[in-house]
């Protein structure tokens, strides 16, 4: 005991450079974790930052967005439909804007033949001459998607009247019955 307390200035500079060593190496590890880690993560919470502040800028645009589509959508309701009449040289767009529509209601067009009508010319106001246009599909519907064809085509650009209806049942399939539909338009002669 005697020895260590005549060795106690030996054992006090020893420790003295140990704890001096623990010291530097920690200084060491705090200066390399502020010069790469800690600045690593502020640049990264930095453009964090700008990338939040971004969103936020692109989700105002997006909302004003939203709203303009809305008033858009609005105005577009209260605007009157323009309507088409198709000319006599464009009965071939008018079938074929027809079995569109059929198509997009899961309607099968069977077979479809425009003949003119020999009732006596329609005027209109205008003065322009009116050619009546009779078109007879034969189709394989459900009810439904027949009521939705009908509606689109008295609702579409180039209005087009059901004159007649013949629905019969399909012994094959209970879901689809055959219709034989006149259709009739008004073309410009």
């Amino acid at each position: 005991m005697l020895e260590k307390l005549l060795n106690y200035p030996e054992i006090l500079r020893t420790d003295r450079k140990k704890a001096t060593l623990a010291l530097i190496v920690a200084c060491v590890i705090i200066f390399l974790d502020f010069a790469f880690i800690i600045t690593a993560q502020r640049k990264a919470v930095a453009a964090l930052g700008s990338k939040i502040s971004k969103l936020k800028k692109d989700i105002e645009l997006v909302s004003k967005d939203a709203v303009l589509l809305q008033q858009a959508a609005q105005k577009e309701k209260a605007l009157p439909k323009l309507l088409k009449i198709y000319s006599q040289g464009e009965i071939p767009l008018l079938l074929q804007e027809i079995s569109n529509i059929a198509n997009d209601n899961n309607i099968k067009v069977m077979e479809i033949n425009p003949s003119k009508d020999t009732r006596p010319k329609d005027k209109s106001s205008t003065g322009q001459d009116f050619v009546s246009l009779s078109i007879k599909l034969d189709l394989l519907s459900g009810y439904h998607n027949l009521g939705s064809f009908l509606n689109q085509l008295e609702n579409g650009v180039q209005p087009i009247f059901a004159d007649e209806i013949k629905i019969s049942r399909q012994p094959q399939d209970y879901l689809k019955q055959k219709v034989n539909l006149i259709l009739k338009a008004y073309v410009k002669k």
